[in-house]
């Protein structure tokens, strides 16, 4: 047996055993059909120029680990995954501006537990949608 065959099986086993592991989508097909599923509204980040995140947002909801999730503000936004979100671009937790109706899609890593917000200027309300 050819020495670089084997490398290629044991990488082959390594690839589809992280599929299994992690809740991430294994491929595109999967991703497609998460990036396509039904939304479902599961809460909303409310801010009006402080970092706003799902814990102590009006109404508090959960976010999980390896879910796909859709942000849409209707106003500008900097959106982070994280507990904290800021609009400065030297700042560390420096969110992904969301322009007004244009939709971010979020991944989260399996231990992603938290999402937050902060408007780019006066009151912005970013609904989260889990995409099943």
């Amino acid at each position: 047996m050819f020495p670089w065959r084997r490398v290629g099986l044991e990488l082959l086993a390594v690839v589809l055993l992280a599929g299994v592991v992690f809740a991430r989508p294994a491929g595109e097909f999967p991703m497609f059909l998460k990036l396509n599923g039904e939304p479902s509204l599961v809460g909303v980040l409310t801010s009006a120029g402080s970092s706003v995140s799902n814990v102590d947002a009006g109404t508090p909801f959960a976010v999980t680990g390896g879910t796909v999730y859709k942000v849409q503000c209707d106003a500008n936004a900097f959106v982070n995954v994280g507990p904290t979100s800021s609009a400065t671009y030297t700042n560390a937790n420096i969110g992904q501006l969301v322009t007004t109706s244009a939709p971010l899609f979020i991944v989260t890593k399996d231990s992603t537990s938290s999402l937050s917000s902060i408007s780019a200027s006066g009151t912005a309300n970013c609904p989260v949608f889990k995409l099943e």
